[in-house]
C-alpha cells in the first residue's frame, strides 16, 4: 500500500483533532474527512489550550493544527507540544512561509489552507501511516 492510501484499510477509523480558531474551517475539515470516509472528528477546537486538554484526554491518532491560533507562537508551541504527546500533526496555515518552522516544531506534514482538499486528506493520510511506521519521513 502507498501512503496515498487510506492509513484505515484494515477497517481501522482514523480519529482527526482539528486545531482552527475559524469555526468555519473546522465545519469544512470536519465534513471533508467524514466525507472522504473512514475517519472520525472526535473534538475541534479554536484555542491551544483546550486542543491540549482534548488530545490528551482523546488520544487522536493526528491533529490538523492552524499555525496561527491566535497567533504563530501559539501555534507553533501547540504543535511542538502535541507531538511529544506523540500525536502526529498535519499543520496548516495560509502563510507558506511558515512551513519550515512547522517541520521543526514537529509537525509531520504542512498543507496551505488553501490547498486541494485532496492534499489535506492525504497529508492526514501520510502522517498516520510515519506515525506507525518511525523510518517514514515527510
Amino acid at each position: 500500500m502507498s501512503t496515498s492510501e487510506s492509513a484505515n484499510s484494515a477497517g481501522r477509523v482514523v480519529r482527526v483533532l482539528i486545531g482552527d480558531d475559524d469555526r468555519r474551517v473546522r465545519a469544512a475539515l470536519t465534513r471533508l474527512l467524514t466525507a472522504a470516509g473512514g475517519f472520525e472528528v472526535p473534538a475541534a477546537s479554536g484555542n491551544p489550550a483546550d486542543m491540549l486538554r482534548l488530545a490528551i484526554e482523546l488520544r487522536p491518532d493526528v491533529a490538523i493544527v492552524d499555525l496561527l491560533l491566535p497567533d504563530a507562537e501559539s501555534g507553533l508551541q501547540l504543535v511542538s507540544t502535541l507531538s511529544a504527546l506523540p500525536v502526529p500533526v498535519v499543520a496548516m496555515s495560509s502563510h507558506g512561509g511558515l512551513r519550515v518552522a512547522a517541520l521543526t516544531a514537529g509537525a509531520r506534514w504542512f498543507v496551505h489552507k488553501d490547498g486541494k482538499p485532496e492534499v489535506v486528506l492525504d497529508a492526514v493520510r501520510r502522517a498516520v501511516v510515519s506515525n506507525l511506521d518511525p523510518l517514514r519521513t515527510p
